[in-house]
């Protein structure tokens, strides 16, 4: 059983690939989650779906979240939790049933809830360390997350975290295939959720503080940021070169892109980085969102909430062709090497058969080792 918050395209991948794999074992699969990408997923290939109304943000209608799993998990044997969000109704449902009634549990925070900050992230940190006892094994998506996890969680907690980094379809994801259409000015594109959390309003700034007036920049996704994002156009006098794309297939743009970027404030471990690194794109990333990111595979801005920092690293490699073809060759070899879908499905298939008892001589989880 996968149960998942709402979520975008790397979320969902991930649990695409994860649980595909069940099925490809002959596991019976049952997705809970919102409508959308998933409960399609789920009924193309398949899978049982089951609608679980949920959102991002904590309130009393999590409490008829955490019933409703509590009759469904039960009948599961092991319940893959994806997402800080779907981690906490879940665990508190596991705790309140008996001890025999309780399936096996695998955690997958893919960003810890402490990332978002504010006021809230003391009361997140103290969560994640009690709850990280209803979770058999916590798997974190990028050496990062799984270093940050350790330092915070308790005892014997600790053992549970196992790494397994996120995959991506190399042959969904290539430089070969449709390029969407552009003008010859200089491109610059992201992909992601407008929200706060994707800090598009950094690199909308960033890019109003280019000299070179004709770069233009593609945001391709939607979200509760749109019209936020849309009025700093407009107020930065950059609305005629801001180009809101919404939901679309991002793989033409990742191959039309100059350069693109994940300009995040949080993340476990991005997935449009991968895509967009096995789309043999130049990419460029905060530092949050570089995870993944290897050697001379692409540039990471050291401080990348700053516009101007941002700004200098786009006009620095717009303004050199040969490094972007050098970068994006790299690139595409690393994705293929450390990050494809494959190796990912292997490492939780060969933890779901650690957890089904096939490896039972083993005192700890099987963990992933660092794919540098």
């Amino acid at each position: 059983m996968h149960v998942t918050q709402p979520v975008e395209g790397g979320t969902a991948a991930v649990v695409e690939q994860e649980a595909a794999t069940d099925l490809g074992s002959g596991r019976t699969v049952t997705i809970v989650s919102p409508p959308g990408r998933l409960s399609h997923w789920a009924s193309d290939h398949g899978a049982r779906w089951v609608e679980l109304p949920l959102t991002r943000q904590p309130g009393a209608h999590d409490v008829a979240a955490v019933l409703a799993l509590r009759r469904l998990l039960p009948s599961a044997d092991l319940a893959c939790l994806h997402s800080s969000k779907a981690g906490a109704v879940g665990r508190l449902a596991l705790a309140t049933l008996p001890r025999a009634s309780r399936p096996a549990c695998v955690f997958t925070p893919h960003a810890w809830s402490w990332y978002v900050g504010g006021r809230a992230a003391p009361a997140y940190r103290g969560f994640e360390r009690v709850a990280a006892r209803w979770a058999d094994v916590i798997v974190a998506v990028s050496e990062d997350e799984a270093r940050d996890g350790r330092r915070l969680l308790p005892g014997r907690s600790i053992r549970k975290v196992v790494l397994i980094e996120n995959g991506v379809d190399l042959g969904a994801f290539s430089p070969i295939g449709p390029v969407a259409d552009r003008s010859p000015a200089p491109l610059v594109v992201s992909v992601g959720r407008l929200c706060a959390q994707k800090g598009q309003d950094t690199l909308i700034r960033a890019v109003a503080r280019l000299e070179d007036r004709s770069v233009r920049l593609t945001l391709v996704g939607d979200g509760p940021d749109r019209a936020d994002l849309q009025r700093l156009s407009d107020e930065l006098g950059v609305e005629d070169r801001v180009d809101f794309i919404g939901q679309a297939d991002p793989r033409p743009h990742y191959r039309a892109a100059d350069l693109v970027v994940t300009a995040s404030r949080w993340e476990g471990q991005s997935l449009v980085l991968l895509e967009a690194m096995a789309s043999g794109a130049t990419v460029v990333a905060t530092p949050a969102a570089s995870s993944g990111l290897g050697p001379e595979a692409g540039v990471t801005v050291t401080d990348g909430a700053e516009p101007a920092q941002l700004a200098a690293t786009l006009a620095d490699l717009l303004a050199d062709p040969a490094r972007r073809v050098a970068l994006a060759g790299t690139a595409r070899q690393f994705a293929q090497r450390h990050h494809s879908s494959e190796r990912t499905a292997r490492q939780y298939d060969e933890l779901v058969n650690w957890i089904s008892g096939r490896f039972s001589r083993r005192l700890s989880p099987p963990v992933a080792g660092s794919s540098r």
